[in-house]
C-alpha cells in the first residue's frame, strides 16, 4: 500500500488556526454502564473492564461514576486537552449525571436558554447542556437537540436511567439484561465482558442478516442483546422493565408548493448552515472525497467556510498496467483528484495493493463491527480513516445521507418507472398482452431493460420494492442456506411484514419515496452509519455527516419527487456553482473494492477455512450442501455470487470471533502499520 499527498503546500495534518471556529471541550468517546436492579453495589472492576474494552473510542482518558447499584464508565479521546471535557458531567446538586458520545451542534443556543433560566454552568463542554436541559425540560430535552449522539442520564433522586440515540443513527448504543443486571455500552464487545453476559447466536436475526447483510433494530446477531433504534429513548424506572419510545422519525410529506428553483435555494441555505455547524472543532478537520456530488459539495463548503485548503482523503486500488481494472475500480480515485485540484485541497490518497496482509486484517475489521455488516466497503472505510489519523486529522466530514434524502440511487428512477408502467397498463393487459410480447425480445442489451421492467412490475407492496434492491439472498435461498434445525428456530416472512407495517401508512403514493424512506431508516442507519462509526472509531477518528442533520432531512423529504429525479437534480441545482461540472455530470458509481477477485486470491485462505469446511458451516447453523456449491461456483467463475459469498464469509468470521471465540488477530493497528 502507498499513501501520499497531493497539493501545493502545507504539511500533512497541518493545523489551521482559522479552523478553530468553536471553543468547547470536544471529545470522541465510548460509554458504558451497569445498573443492578436488585440494589447490589456495582463492582467497579467490572465497569473498568467494560470501559477498557472500548478504549479505542477514547484512548486518552477515562472517567467513572458509582452510586451503589448504578455505575457509568467513560473513555475519552482528547481532541483538545481541556479538563472541562472530562466525563461524567454533573448537575449543580450532583443528582443528575450524564455520559455522552457525539456532538450537540446547537449547544450554544441551548446553553444561553438554560443560563437565562438560572442554570449555572461549570464547563464549556456541549455535554453539560444535557444535565441542565434534563433538569429544565425532563424527557422533552431530546426534542431540542441537534446533533449526532448516544448518551445516558442517571437521575439519582428518581433512580431513573435514560438512554438516547440520535435521530438518524449516526452513533450506536446497545443494551442487555440478564436477571437483575442491566448493561449498556457504545459497543457490544464491552457488554460481553460482564460476568452476567452470555454469548449466543440470535437465530431469529440470522435470516434477516442473510437477506440484508445487516440486522434491523432492536435485534442484533446476539441473543438477548439489543440495539436502540435511531430517534429512540429508553427509560428504566425502579421495579420496571426497560421501556423504549420513539421521539423522532423522518417526516415524509413530499407536497411542498415551492418551485424547483425555490427548493434548490432552500437546500443551499440549509446545507451551508449544517456544514458550518458540523465544523465545530478545535483541531484540523478534513473530508472524505470520492469525487461525487455529495462529498465534493461538503469539501467545497468546508473550504469556503474556513478560507483554507481542505485536508481531503480518498482511497484507490493498484491497477498499474491494467487499464480495464483501473476504469472499473478507480473511478472515484480519478474524480477525487480532479475535484481536489479544482478546490485546491491538500489531498491525501492511499492506494491498496493486492497484499496478503489484507487477509489477516479482515478478521480485525469484523471484530470492530460488533454486529456483522456484509458490505465490502468496510475495507476502504477503515483505510481512509487510518490515513486520516496518521495524517493528524482526527475529524472527517462525509457526504453520506444525500442519496437517501435526494433520490440519488438509480433504483429511485427505476422504482418510479415501474410504478408508472403499473399505473398506465392494468395487470390484465400486462399479463395477457405485453409480457408475452416482451418475452420474445432478447434478454440482453437495451431491450433487456424491458425484461427487468416486466419482472419488477410483479411487485405490489413497498416492502417488496425495497427488498428487490436490497436482498443478498432470496427468502427461498435463505431456507436452503440454513440447516433445518436452525431454520426451525426462526422465520423469514417476519422481515417483509415488519417493513410493510412501517411503509404502508406513509402519506405518499410514490413507491420511490417509500423505498428511499426505507433506505434512510434502515440501510443508512444500520449499514452505512455503523460501518463509518465502527471503522472510524477503531482508528480513533470521528466522522460527521452534514446531510444527516435532521432539519435538512425534513426539508428534503418535503420536496416533491419530481424535483429530485433524475439523480438528485434539485441538489445539483443547489450546489452547481460550488463544484466542477464534470462532477455534476459524472455517472453514479459504487464505492466498491475488487472484492470478487480478492475472494479468489488474497482472501482465499479464509474462504477455504470458513466457507468450504463443512464442519465450520454446520457449527454456525449453515447448510454445507447449499453453501459450498454456491461458493465454488463463484470461485470457478461459473456464476457470479459476490454479495452472497461476502455475506457468508463475514458471518462465519463473526461467528468464530464472537460466539466460538476460536479466531484471534494481532494487536490493533499492527497490520495497518505495515501498510503506510
Amino acid at each position: 500500500m502507498t499513501a501520499f499527498q497531493r497539493g501545493s503546500s502545507g504539511l500533512v495534518g497541518e493545523p489551521f488556526e482559522s479552523w478553530r471556529v468553536a471553543c468547547y471541550a470536544e471529545v470522541m468517546c465510548g460509554i458504558c454502564g451497569i445498573l443492578n436492579q436488585n440494589g447490589e453495589p456495582v463492582e467497579q472492576a467490572h465497569l473498568k473492564v467494560m470501559a477498557d474494552t472500548i478504549a479505542h473510542r477514547g484512548p486518552d482518558g477515562e472517567g467513572y461514576y458509582c452510586d451503589t447499584a448504578m455505575g457509568f464508565g467513560f473513555r475519552r479521546l482528547a481532541i483538545i486537552d481541556l479538563k472541562t471535557g472530562d466525563q461524567p458531567i454533573y448537575s449543580e446538586n450532583r443528582q443528575i449525571v450524564t455520559i455522552f458520545n457525539g456532538e450537540i451542534y446547537n449547544y450554544r443556543l441551548l446553553r444561553d436558554e438554560l443560563s437565562a433560566a438560572g442554570h449555572v454552568f461549570a464547563t464549556q463542554t456541549d455535554t453539560e447542556v444535557l444535565v441542565h436541559g434534563y433538569e429544565q425540560w425532563g424527557l422533552d430535552l431530546v426534542h431540542k437537540l441537534r446533533g449526532m449522539y448516544a448518551f445516558s442520564i442517571w437521575d439519582a433522586e428518581k433512580r431513573r436511567l435514560l438512554l438516547v440515540r440520535d435521530r438518524t443513527g449516526q452513533k450506536p448504543l446497545y443494551y442487555a439484561q440478564w436477571g437483575s443486571t442491566f448493561l449498556f455500552a457504545s459497543e457490544i464487545k464491552a457488554i460481553l465482558t460482564h460476568p452476567a453476559a452470555h454469548r449466543a447466536l440470535n437465530h431469529a436475526a440470522l435470516p434477516e442478516y442473510l437477506a440484508l447483510g445487516y440486522v434491523l433494530p432492536p435485534r442484533t446477531m446476539f441473543e438477548n442483546i439489543y440495539k436502540l433504534a435511531p430517534g429512540c429513548l429508553l427509560t428504566l424506572e425502579p421495579g420496571q422493565n426497560p421501556e423504549v419510545s420513539e421521539y423522532w422519525r423522518p417526516t415524509l410529506q413530499p407536497q411542498n408548493h415551492y418551485s424547483r428553483q425555490e427548493n434548490a435555494e432552500r437546500v443551499r441555505a440549509t446545507l451551508r448552515e449544517s456544514v458550518r455547524l458540523h465544523m465545530m472543532s478545535d483541531v484540523p478537520l478534513g473530508t472524505f472525497l470520492s469525487g461525487g456530488v455529495d462529498s465534493t459539495t461538503i469539501t467545497a463548503l468546508t473550504g469556503q467556510l474556513t478560507g483554507q485548503p481542505v485536508e481531503s482523503f480518498t482511497v484507490g486500488f493498484d491497477y498499474t498496467g491494467d487499464a480495464v481494472g483501473d476504469r472499473k475500480f478507480n473511478v472515484d480515485l480519478h474524480y477525487a483528484r480532479e475535484a481536489a485540484d479544482f478546490l485546491r485541497c491538500h489531498h491525501h490518497e492511499i492506494v491498496l495493493r493486492h497484499e496478503n496482509v489484507l487477509a489477516s486484517l479482515l478478521p480485525q475489521l469484523v471484530y470492530a463491527l460488533d454486529d456483522p455488516i456484509a458490505d465490502t466497503a468496510i475495507i476502504q472505510t477503515a483505510f481512509v480513516n487510518a490515513l486520516a489519523r496518521r495524517s493528524g486529522v482526527p475529524v472527517l466530514l462525509s457526504g453520506d445521507g444525500a442519496d437517501e434524502i435526494f433520490a440519488g440511487y438509480p433504483f429511485f428512477q427505476q422504482a418510479h418507472r415501474v410504478q408508472q408502467y403499473q399505473t398506465l397498463f392494468p395487470a390484465s393487459i400486462r399479463h395477457t398482452v405485453l409480457h408475452p410480447l416482451m418475452r420474445l425480445l432478447p434478454p440482453n442489451g437495451r431491450l433487456g431493460q424491458l425484461h427487468k421492467l416486466m419482472d419488477k412490475s410483479q411487485l405490489v407492496t413497498p416492502g417488496e420494492h425495497f427488498l428487490t434492491w436490497e436482498l443478498n439472498f432470496s427468502f427461498d435461498r435463505i431456507h436452503a442456506m440454513m440447516q433445518a434445525s436452525a431454520l426451525a428456530r426462526t422465520g423469514t416472512n417476519d422481515l417483509l411484514n415488519r417493513i410493510n407495517q412501517e411503509l404502508n401508512p406513509l402519506p405518499t403514493h410514490d413507491m420511490a419515496d417509500k423505498v428511499g424512506y426505507a433506505r434512510l431508516r434502515w440501510w443508512l442507519a444500520e449499514n452505512s452509519n455503523m460501518r463509518f462509526d465502527k471503522m472510524a472509531m477503531w482508528m480513533s477518528v470521528e466522522t460527521r455527516a452534514p446531510f444527516q442533520d435532521h432539519e435538512l432531512v425534513d426539508l428534503a423529504l418535503s420536496i416533491p419527487l419530481s424535483h429530485k429525479l433524475p439523480g438528485k437534480v434539485v441538489l445539483k441545482d443547489a450546489v452547481k456553482a460550488w463544484i466542477p461540472a464534470s462532477v455534476i455530470n459524472r455517472p453514479k458509481w459504487g464505492f466498491t473494492p475488487p472484492a470478487s477477485d480478492w475472494l479468489r486470491t488474497i482472501f482465499r485462505p479464509l474462504v477455504d477455512a470458513y466457507l468450504l469446511n463443512p464442519n465450520r458451516l454446520s457449527t454456525s447453523g449453515l447448510n454445507p450442501a447449499a453453501v459450498i456449491p454456491l461458493v465454488e461456483a463463484h470461485l470457478n467463475r461459473t456464476s457470479y455470487h459476490l454479495n452472497e459469498v461476502w455475506n457468508l464469509l463475514i458471518f462465519q468470521l463473526w461467528f468464530a470471533l464472537y460466539i466460538e471465540q476460536s479466531l484471534e488477530f494481532g494487536e490493533r493497528w499492527s497490520e495497518l502499520a505495515t501498510l503506510f
